[in-house]
């Protein structure tokens, strides 16, 4: 028996259902399914009674469960005993960003009892900034194009928007979006140094950036030519996420492409959600304008309008339908710090990530 097979356990009887757990838990559902399946066959009895609605405990599971929480939190008291993180960490979160941040605090508590970590709503055009001049230590982000769909007919792509000057100001400070795109990786295969405000070299300067990877950092303004310095601010890829059309319970599970004829629901300018959606659909109607989510899923679920929301956040309104996307819009995010930050950041990076 092992520590993953009781995590995945506990992910399902605390999310009610595998689907909702492999969203938790940032894997598929054929994953879930798999280790409850083969953790069942080790102990010689099912945990869970499927139905076609719903996952509900069996006695044997109901008691495996408690059993399975206490012996996680053990073994995350015991990795923090031989390492523990302490210190005070900086988050800065965009509105709408991260749905289930609440979840990574609870890790943190229990894995880095102690480790402080301070939340604080930043501006999406401020992300940068805050981390470079170090009012925050981590700022979480939109990555370029994650709401980005696919060309629509004709060529025209649907999540077009006006991409920002490349080139550094040393007058202004560059904001979150410019993170630069992916290209084809070098020889080396290394990010590309592009430059930082401030830096006289940045007038000419062209930013460019190594595809991003499950586990690579990269550079998000360093000068052609050098080697980015430990304070220049660096993006850690997150987990890879998708957009999903958020409908009243009923109905099919597959989204139409074109949203044109739709009311929707859709949050306030400055929201992360609200920023992907505009890159991804950009034609759509937006009939109504809320600034919490819970109170989107209540006008979803009256049938008022559908909503377009990143299937992790879509995962907590587990009644309502989600409808998803012949060709799927992304939702990506990066983690924004310092390249010199220390091991209380980098806890940080490993419960987000």
């Amino acid at each position: 028996m092992e520590l993953r097979q009781l995590a995945v356990v506990v992910a399902v009887a605390e999310e009610g259902g595998f689907t909702a757990a492999a969203q938790r838990l940032r894997t598929v559902q054929s994953t879930v399914s798999t280790v409850v399946r083969a953790l069942e066959r080790d102990l010689g009895t099912p945990l869970f009674h499927r139905t076609t609605h719903r996952v509900v405990l069996t006695p044997a599971g109901e008691a495996f469960v408690p059993a399975a929480r206490a012996a996680l939190e053990a073994a995350e008291r015991a990795r923090a005993a031989v390492s523990p993180v302490t210190g005070r960490v900086r988050l800065g979160v965009c509105p709408g960003l991260l749905t289930d941040l609440h979840r990574t605090l609870a890790r943190l508590r229990h894995t880095h009892p102690g480790l402080t970590l301070e939340v604080r709503q930043l501006r999406p055009e401020r992300m940068r900034c805050e981390v470079t001049e170090s009012t925050v230590d981590v700022a979480l982000t939109l990555l370029p194009g994650g709401g980005a769909a696919g060309p629509a007919p004709g060529g025209e792509h649907p999540g077009s928007v006006a991409e920002p000057a490349t080139t550094a100001r040393a007058e202004s400070c560059p904001t979150a979006t410019h993170l630069p795109a992916p290209r084809t990786p070098t020889p080396a295969d290394e990010p590309v140094p592009i430059t930082t405000p401030g830096d006289s070299r940045s007038a000419s300067a062209e930013p460019v950036a190594t595809p991003l990877g499950a586990d690579q950092l990269v550079p998000i303004a360093v000068p052609s030519g050098s080697r980015p310095t430990r304070a220049e601010p660096i993006a850690t890829p997150l987990a890879a996420d998708e957009l999903v059309l958020v409908t009243a319970p009923g109905g099919s599970c597959s989204a139409p492409a074109d949203l044109s004829e739709l009311s929707l629901v859709d949050f306030p300018v400055g929201w992360a959600i609200r920023e992907a959606v505009d890159r991804a659909f950009p034609r759509r109607r937006v009939s109504l304008e809320v600034d919490d989510l819970a109170v989107a899923a209540g006008l979803v679920r009256a049938g008022l309008a559908a909503c377009v929301l990143p299937s992790s956040a879509a995962a907590r309104f587990p009644d309502l339908t989600v409808r998803r996307f012949e060709q799927p819009a992304p939702w990506r995010l990066a983690a924004v710090h310092r390249a010199d930050s220390g091991p209380a950041v980098a806890a940080v990076l490993a419960q987000l990530g």
